[in-house]
């Protein structure tokens, strides 16, 4: 009996917790459509055949490393990106295995890092002062990657490197 005084407090959590995951879904989504304006845009620019598959997930990280490097390592990136939706996937739905949490932790870190240095090379061609635009995505956690890919609509895209 004595468990039901604390029947609201956890009501509470898991209305939060709802709330929570409702606000990161909308958030996430709209970042998606950000990022996928900004890479439509740098696709049509740089004349791609199908510019509108930037719309695709995961062939919106190969279209933005292919920009940003060779092809290959754009495979590689695309590849990184569907190994990492699984991994999570998995994780979520096994999540009583602890090694799984340790694995998707490790595999997230190492996703971020990649992430950050494909996204440094995108700064680097883009942007005057790429460093800033790192320090930002790495202080937001990737959060603000897709803003900065929708500004970059805006600017003058060019295939030279502009080290």
């Amino acid at each position: 009996m004595g468990f039901l005084i604390f029947l609201p407090f956890f009501s509470a959590v898991i209305v939060v917790l709802i709330l929570f995951l409702i606000f990161y879904a909308i958030l996430k989504f709209i970042l998606y459509i950000f990022k996928s304006f900004g890479l439509l845009r740098i696709a049509k620019k740089e004349n791609y055949k199908y510019p509108y598959i930037v719309w695709i997930p995961f062939i919106s990280n190969y279209i933005l490393g292919k920009y940003c490097m060779d092809k290959k390592k754009s495979i590689i990136y695309l590849i990184l990106s569907v190994i990492k939706f699984l991994i999570m996937l998995i994780y979520f739905m096994l999540s009583e295995i602890d090694a799984l949490y340790n694995i998707s932790l490790i595999y997230s870190i190492f996703y971020f890092i990649v992430d950050m240095i494909v996204m440094n090379k995108f700064y680097k061609k883009v942007y005057k002062t790429p460093e800033l635009f790192t320090i930002l995505s790495i202080i937001s956690f990737g959060l603000l990657n897709s803003i900065f890919i929708y500004t970059a609509r805006i600017k003058k895209i060019t295939k030279i490197d502009l080290n």
